[in-house]
């Protein structure tokens, strides 16, 4: 039971993550694509939210056994590659960020992050054996692509 409970704060504190950048993201595409249209800035926005707030609530249940695991060995190394990623994806991010707005494609950066971000979970998913994101990392190469 508790790694099921640890499992579920883990996955809460990505949820929340996804609902702070992915909020983010699409406002800054729909102001991109739309303009800044109050209703759908709001409609984004309280969506982002509540996905934010759900998972916090599932964070706050289950913690205590994710903090029990944390000492884990196995766990340790888990957090490292996690942290690697995390690493490799922000400096692709700002490396291709800075030649897409020096070489005056910077229309391209929002695509070029939706595509890194779907790439970097690729790895998550073998390491956390988690195949959801899997389909979470190709639906966002796919986004990107498209």
């Amino acid at each position: 039971m508790a790694q099921q409970s640890a499992t579920k704060a883990a996955r809460a504190i990505g949820a929340m993550f996804l609902a702070f950048f992915g909020c983010g993201w699409l406002i800054a595409w729909s102001v991109q694509a739309f303009g800044a249209s109050v209703g759908v800035l709001t409609s984004i926005a309280v969506g982002g939210f509540a996905i934010f707030f759900v998972a916090l609530r599932q964070f706050r249940q289950h913690r205590g056994a994710l903090m029990a695991q944390a000492k884990n060995p196995e766990n340790k190394k888990t957090r490292h590659i996690f942290n690697a990623v995390n690493i490799a994806q922000w400096i692709c991010i700002s490396v291709i960020a800075a030649v897409l707005s020096n070489t005056g494609h910077s229309k391209w950066i929002l695509a070029a992050i939706i595509f890194v971000v779907g790439i970097h979970f690729l790895p998550l998913a073998a390491v956390f054996k988690y195949r959801w994101h899997y389909v979470t990392g190709a639906a966002l190469i796919l986004l990107a692509v498209t």
